[in-house]
Formats: structure tokens, sequence, C-alpha cells
């Protein structure tokens, strides 16, 4: 912002000249006030956001930093590495991105430091079945046998729902990989769980971490508050969705804002409703920390006061985000 450039740091790792790094000199590691989400005494940390399946460029960027050796083993003994979200979408690599921050969690701790990765507005979208942005590249990291199975029990699922449904169509809808991929971001998949457990918002000493930035909800519920709500909001829409979608002949070919329409069109008005309801819920919103953009945008006049009373409830000095290109 204008007012406080100290106050708020953009990154985006895609364009490798936004990092931001900090390090100071402060006693070991420890978890805060009994909050999952706030961590004191961290030495240094090295912060990166909006992947979107870059790989190739995610590995070189952790290993100019020390994250990473040459067999792309961790190496960063006790850094506390913060991805700011937005892995996937888009880049054809998502799934190996993934992996590897999975796999560098276990060999971060095991090494005295952290691997923090932050929900985007992308792993959202990705969980909740909002499929704009997914490449060809993402389905076809999952093409395969298992792939192939899924593909046969839901047409014939589809068959039974309409018996006149067409196969050619049927598969022009879903490439390659694509019932594996949804089956893996799945609240019981492989991605989808581990996402699930992951912060929207998170402190580490005195810098606030969000993908977006912090909205006038942040300063309002604070940092459990606002992570335990947004999870709510995620899983309630997740169980509700769940539960319609199958209510519906095609409900499986990943179009989000259409399905309360899809509903009413079927008769199910109050579900309809409902539904549209929970899809205006914060955590699919600007009203949440992964779409917010009113920092980033810098609007001191409006933001200027919401920032200071977001960081105050947090007990934080600065944000860090990604999200937005910034100048």
């Amino acid at each position: 912002m204008h007012r406080h450039p100290s106050r708020v740091r953009n990154v985006l790792a895609a364009v490798l000249a936004g990092l931001w790094l900090a390090g100071v000199g402060l006693p070991p590691v420890a978890a805060a006030d009994d909050s999952p989400w706030r961590v004191e005494g961290a030495r240094r940390m090295v912060a990166f956001a909006d992947v979107h399946g870059a790989y190739d460029e995610l590995v070189a960027l952790l290993r100019s930093q020390g994250i990473l050796d040459g067999a792309l083993r961790w190496s960063g003994a006790d850094t506390h590495l913060v991805s700011l979200g937005d892995l996937v979408d888009r880049g054809p690599d998502s799934r190996r991105v993934l992996d590897l921050l999975m796999r560098l969690e276990g060999e971060a701790r095991a090494a005295g430091g952290a691997v923090h990765v932050l929900l985007g507005n992308h792993e959202v979208m990705n969980i909740a079945g909002d499929l704009r942005y997914v490449s060809a590249g993402e389905y076809a990291a999952f093409a395969g046998a298992d792939d192939d199975a899924l593909r046969e029990t839901t047409w014939k699922q589809r068959l039974e729902r309409e018996p006149g449904a067409e196969r050619a169509a049927f598969d022009a809808r879903h490439p390659a990989g694509w019932f594996a991929h949804r089956q893996a971001f799945s609240p019981e998949g492989r991605y989808g769980a581990w996402l699930l457990t992951r912060p929207f918002v998170m402190v580490v000493n005195d810098t606030a971490f969000a993908h977006g930035g912090l909205p006038p909800r942040v300063a309002e519920l604070g940092l459990d508050e606002t992570n335990r709500v947004l999870h709510r909001e995620l899983a309630d829409y997740l169980a509700a969705w769940q539960e319609l979608g199958t209510r519906l002949p095609d409900a499986d070919a990943g179009e989000f804002q259409p399905r309360p329409e899809a509903l009413a069109a079927a008769g199910l008005v109050e579900q309809s409703a409902a539904l549209r309801a929970l899809q205006d819920a914060s955590v699919f919103t600007t009203a949440g920390p992964t779409w917010f953009r009113g920092q980033a945008l810098c609007q001191p006049f409006t933001e200027s006061a919401n920032l200071e009373s977001a960081l105050a409830k947090l007990g934080a000095a600065r944000v860090v985000v990604g999200h937005s290109v910034t100048p």
C-alpha cells in the first residue's frame, strides 16, 4: 500500500523476481497461543506464490535459495518455506508440484525446518470442482488404468440415469485423466485430503501470510476463527454438492457456477437456492482471503484502516500475499 509500503509484500514465484525473503536470529521454533497456525522463532523464511504447475521453475527457485540440493532433497536446514497458494491450474505439472511439497514437508520437519502450504483460490476451486483453469497436461498426468476404471464405472452410472446418453459426447467432455484427477482432489483423495488440512491464513513470527490479502472478515474473526469458518464453509458446500449432484443426469462435467441453475431446471428450486447461498460464502468470494485483492491493488483510502485492524487482530506487523500482479 502506498501509505504503508513496508506492511504489504507481494510474491509471485511464476515470475521469479517476486521472491520475498526474511531472516532473523530468534529462539528455537515454537507454536504460540496453542494455535496450529501461529509459529514463533523461525530463523529464516522463504515465501513463494502462484506456481500454477510450473514445476521446473519452482525447482530452480528453491535450489537458488538453498532449499533443495542437487538430488532435489531438502537442504534448507531450519528454514520455514511458505507456499502462498495457487500451486495448481494453468500449467501442466501441478501433480509434480504437489508431490514435491508433500515430500519436502516430512524432510523439512526432520531437519528442524517446516513447509507451510496455504490454500489459494485455485486449490479451493479444484477441491470444489470448479475446473475452468485445469490444463490438458494436468488431466493427462492422471491418465492410466485407474482413470480408465473410473471412467467405465461412471459411464455405466450415467447410462442408468440417462439411457440415451452418447458415449462420444461423454468422452469429449472428460479427457483422459479427468476421473482420476477428480478422485485425487476429492475430500478422500490424495491431494484433496491433504489440502483440506491447510490454512487460509497463518502467522510466522510477526508476519502474516495469505494468498490474496486480509479482508475485513479477518479483522473481525482473527486467525483461528478465520480458518475454522472458511474450512466449515468449504466442508458444507462439499457435503451439499455430494448429495445434490447425484440428482442431476450430468453433474460431473466440472461447471461450478451453473450448478444452482441446473438444479432449478431439474425442478429442485429450494435446493438450488440453498446451493447458491453456499456458493456465495466467503471461501468462494472476495470476502475471503483467497480472492481478496484490496491491499494488493493499492487502495490506501479504503484499505488502510482495514489493514491496520487485521494486523492488530493477528498480532502481526505485515502481510505477505500473492494472487495479484502488482507494480
